[in-house]
């Protein structure tokens, strides 16, 4: 055979399979058909110190079935700096990483608050976990992904680099994609812009993994920081180890919750939320929490930690805590003046609606409301106090809302609310309840050689089916999801979207941002229209005019 007729056979799918690309936003289930005009490639543009995604799709026809395929990605050659070829095509190498894996699946079980861009009444399966590299299958009729992804070193040359990506069965080559990636001249920065907690629980993370559970937060801790997101838990009820937070904040950690205001707990206790206003505040409660913090703040201080830590209390509580957290408030603020409080009480809400009592919700530091309750004015007001006020979403509130929560929601959601609503809305910060809501025999150890998963109960969360479950327990590892890359390219959104701020301004940027989002429950999920607005942000950031195209 011919070298020519080889690359001809090369670019060739095999017949009855199709193999196509999707962006990271586009949720592609078994079910799912190549659409008319499907792209056939895949292209990366990233800063510095960044990562991105896309999916590689392999579709079988309804006669035709595949074992054992798996993907080749050739290493990424370089072809222009700028606008210069370089004479020797080695004269720069990528500095990074292009790595794929699996794409599983869970049991679809619709949950009580549907949405209109759920997927097919005929699904049965959702995409969500991702899995280390392996080899896969492709059932007859149906359509099995990978996922890519890129990151772009710290000391990664600007310009355009290309490769290819093989899809394989066997020896036997199906499909050739092409990569291109690019690689804009700017770079993310080492400590993250926006400041988030996403709770990853030491009581769930133990009762998976009794015998290695150390090992195995070690291995959530590095997923959270890949994603750009300070593996935070505002429910611990024991101060974090100093190491792990020396490791996190090398990795660009902001943020840090030191414990939850509530009492100390018995052993072998999985989470405390809150605890009854008599705990809270009687004369005993106080002093034993205080003396707990001075210790462990005089370590966080010689480690030079200390400005990075908050406290967490009072989750969701309404206006019959108000007066004791003014009075404890006050005694803490006297002994630990430069350590913020922050809370997901009623107390923004009811400030927000003018319902506070006397004392004015200003007996806190850091106001955490749920999206549905946030108001810009109110925000305002407080930041004008020295405040700062976050916003959160659990399992609450619904669509017409963004939600990470549910798995009947689009993935790209995540992408819009820690990209464009959280920067648009001035928000301090994002909390999100729980990333390891691993609930007993309902979520098993996964066994990380399969792509579908039959015994996951999504069951025993009806409202928001995935709801505080975005890394999942696999046998060997702790495995990242779909959701959590795309909450990841949110977060990056935003240190875009920030960088273009102080690049042009504020309301330039903001008049294009407008154009994809007209409200918090209005807004673009258009996956071709937030990768040109990315792309319109990166211009501005690299000296190139910021314009208004459609």
């Amino acid at each position: 055979m011919s070298a020519f007729l080889a690359a001809v056979l090369d670019l060739c799918a095999v017949a009855g399979t199709t193999v196509w690309t999707a962006s990271p936003m586009a949720r592609v289930t078994p079910v799912s058909a190549p659409p008319p005009g499907a792209s056939t490639e895949v292209s990366i543009s990233l800063a510095r110190r960044e990562r991105e995604s896309a999916q590689v799709l392999v579709t079988c026809d309804a006669d035709t079935e595949l074992r054992s395929v798996s993907l080749v990605i050739d290493p990424l050659r370089f072809e222009t700096v700028g606008s210069r070829v370089p004479r020797d095509r080695d004269e720069l190498a990528f500095s990074g990483s292009v790595k794929w894996e699996r794409i599983g699946h869970v049991p679809r079980v619709p949950g009580a608050n549907p949405h209109p861009n759920a997927p097919p009444a005929d699904e049965k399966w959702i995409p969500d976990p991702l899995l280390p590299v392996g080899p896969f299958a492709v059932e007859r009729g149906s359509t099995q992904g990978a996922w890519i992804t890129v990151y772009a070193a710290p000391d990664a040359q600007a310009g355009r680099y290309r490769s290819r990506i093989r899809v394989r069965q066997g020896s036997r080559i199906l499909a050739t994609v092409p990569l291109t990636v690019r690689v804009r001249d700017f770079s993310l920065g080492r400590i993250f812009k926006l400041d988030t907690a996403f709770s990853l629980m030491d009581g769930f993370m133990r009762a998976k993994y009794p015998a290695n559970w150390r090992a195995m937060k070690k291995q959530a801790m590095d997923v959270m920081l890949d994603h750009r997101l300070n593996p935070d838990d505002i429910s611990r009820t024991t101060p974090p180890e100093i190491e792990d937070l020396l490791h996190a904040r090398e990795r660009g950690m902001s943020r840090f919750n030191i414990l939850n205001i509530v009492p100390e707990p018995g052993s072998n206790v999985q989470w405390v939320c809150t605890a009854r206003a008599s705990e809270l505040f009687s004369d005993a409660f106080y002093p034993k929490f205080r003396d707990r913090l001075r210790p462990y703040l005089s370590a966080l201080k010689a480690k030079g930690l200390d400005g990075l830590a908050y406290v967490y209390g009072f989750d969701e509580c309404r206006s019959k805590y108000y007066a004791g957290i003014d009075v404890l408030w006050r005694k803490f603020k006297a002994d630990f003046p430069n350590l913020p409080m922050m809370t997901t009480t009623t107390l923004f809400r009811d400030f927000a609606h003018g319902w506070t009592n006397s004392f004015d919700c200003v007996t806190t530091d850091w106001y955490c409301p749920v999206i549905s309750q946030y108001k810009e004015a109110a925000a305002d007001r407080l930041r004008a106090r020295g405040k700062k006020v976050w916003w959160y979403t659990c399992n609450s509130p619904p669509h017409p809302y963004a939600s990470i929560s549910s798995l009947e929601y689009p993935p790209v959601e995540g992408r819009v609310l820690l990209g464009c609503l959280t920067w648009l809305y001035r928000a301090d910060g994002f909390l999100h309840w729980h990333v390891n809501n691993w609930r007993g025999a309902a979520h098993p150890t996964m066994d990380e050689s399969e792509t579908r998963f039959s015994e996951w109960n999504l069951k025993t969360r009806m409202k928001m089916p995935g709801d505080g479950i975005l890394l999942y327990p696999g046998r060997e590892h702790v495995l990242p999801s779909i959701r959590l890359a795309n909450v990841r390219d949110g977060e990056e959104d935003y240190e875009y979207l920030a960088l273009a701020e102080a690049a042009v301004g504020r309301e330039r940027v903001a008049s294009i941002v407008r154009r994809h989002v007209v409200s918090i429950t209005k807004f673009t999920r258009n996956a071709d229209a937030l990768a040109a607005l990315r792309e319109q942000l990166a211009d501005a950031i690299e000296g190139k005019d910021l314009t208004l195209h459609p």
